[in-house]
């Protein structure tokens, strides 16, 4: 599945979106669903949502990389990602910035987390 010849970003995609799949048994209906109680599956949404994120940075900014020789599996995951895990993994990302999600409860819960996480998203920044 990752070959040593792949840039870093694509082989933790690749192997953080293996473990997505393998997780939720390749529905990723079920994943925003899940993810509400399940912290381990929102954590590896998280990191496979960010993963997603540096690749398409790196796509808009150097096209090279993605012309150049690629895995085949990274080319047959990758629009398996956007067309059917993007949307339930983003859903399932953001759970960890609510309320009932990485801060634990509604009462300690920061109220500007939701904000943070779209800036993070915006500016391609882990958020603190």
């Amino acid at each position: 599945m990752v070959e040593s010849w792949d840039s870093p970003e694509v082989q933790r995609f690749m192997v953080a979106f293996q473990r997505l799949r393998n997780l939720v048994d390749s529905t990723p209906e079920v994943i925003a669903k899940e993810a509400l109680d399940n912290r381990r599956l929102r954590a590896l949404c998280l990191d496979v949502r960010f993963c997603a994120i540096t690749l398409k940075e790196k796509e808009r900014s150097r096209r090279e990389l993605f012309v150049s020789s690629t895995n085949p599996a990274f080319i047959a995951a990758w629009p398996d990602y956007e067309f059917s895990y993007s949307g339930p993994v983003g859903e399932a990302a953001s759970i960890m910035f609510s309320g009932e999600g990485f801060w634990g409860d509604t009462e300690t819960a920061a109220p500007s987390a939701p904000a943070k996480y779209d800036e993070a998203l915006e500016s391609q920044v882990t958020p603190e």
